[in-house]
């Protein structure tokens, strides 16, 4: 819908400015308001154009600047506990030594998605754990956690 709005506005924006262009070549003396309708009603809808092209020339513009910062994946540090965890996590045993340990390296890190979503897989159902890993999990912007 916002690409047709966008060939619309622009089209009739082009049509104004055509329009008051050839009255003014044409009509040079003559003192009608036909020219200012003409650049009133460009005005207008470069705005409408403005509105509608706007979403996509920011996100051109802005997206080389934080794209990096906001859909590029996380880099971890070398942890010894989440190194456990993960072990813990291939094993399949000790499901909440597992939960216990994920919430101790999301206090410890909390800038990192790994603990919370590991320690979401192990939660019970409805806990109170589960609701803090769910919402901490739901900060993060990557595909693996979504």
């Amino acid at each position: 819908m916002l690409v047709i709005l966008r060939i619309l506005f622009t089209g009739v924006f082009v049509y104004c400015v055509m329009q008051a262009r050839d009255n003014a070549r044409l009509h040079l003396e003559s003192g009608d308001m036909s020219n200012a309708f003409w650049v009133a009603s460009g005005v207008l809808t470069a705005i409408a154009c403005a509105a509608v092209w706007a979403p996509y020339l920011g996100a051109k513009v802005a997206d080389p600047l934080t794209g990096g910062m906001v859909n590029s994946p996380f880099v971890e540090r070398k942890n010894y506990l989440l190194q456990f965890i993960r072990w813990l996590d291939k094993k399949k045993q000790h499901p909440e030594l597992v939960r216990w340990l994920c919430f101790i390296e999301g206090v410890r890190a909390p800038w990192m998605p790994t603990a919370f979503a590991i320690g979401l897989a192990h939660t019970r159902e409805g806990s109170w754990l589960e609701k803090i890993y769910a919402r901490e999990v739901f900060r993060f912007n990557n595909a693996e956690n979504c």
